[in-house]
């Protein structure tokens, strides 16, 4: 039940959504997969998913969180573009905060970034009342042609190779 709700909410955005074989052919020309699309398209179109009637009383409104939520967005999102995150933070209310984490993807949590870690760490422990973020303006360029000793290592560490 939960797919069939979040398929026909997702597909109710748009009133001419992508069939299956356009979603395929989308993420072929794109920089990162549509999967989650792709699933959906998978759905609605080949397996004939019964669609699901929103709920028009909560449907394309934002929560009103009464407690803080932190927004991490990666500055090279190739899935939600980073100026989403300032739309959601408008949209949920002055409880939020909004952080834009430089040179990452998508998933800015990882154990490879202490950085965020602690942020999102402190966030939690005071409530998001006391947390550092200065650290998020030391995160440096990549090093985009392997060239450093600390980009072969983690190439090595990564890849074996």
């Amino acid at each position: 039940m939960a797919i069939a709700i979040g398929t026909s909410e997702l597909y109710s955005y748009s009133k001419t959504p992508l069939s299956y074989s356009q979603q395929v052919q989308r993420s072929a020309r794109m920089f990162a997969s549509a999967s989650v699309e792709m699933l959906v398209a998978y759905g609605r179109n080949v397996t004939d998913m019964p669609l699901y009637t929103v709920n028009s009383t909560v449907y394309m409104k934002f929560a009103q969180p009464k407690v803080p939520v932190l927004i991490l967005v990666g500055t090279f999102d190739a899935n939600t573009e980073n100026g989403l995150g300032y739309w959601l933070q408008e949209g949920l209310g002055h409880n939020t905060t909004l952080l834009n984490v430089p040179y990452n993807s998508h998933v800015t949590v990882a154990y490879d970034s202490p950085c965020v870690n602690n942020i999102v760490l402190q966030f939690f422990n005071s409530l998001g009342t006391n947390y550092d973020a200065s650290c998020l303006q030391q995160i440096q360029e990549p090093n985009w042609d392997g060239s450093s000793q600390t980009s072969k290592n983690y190439s090595y560490q990564v890849f074996g190779t």
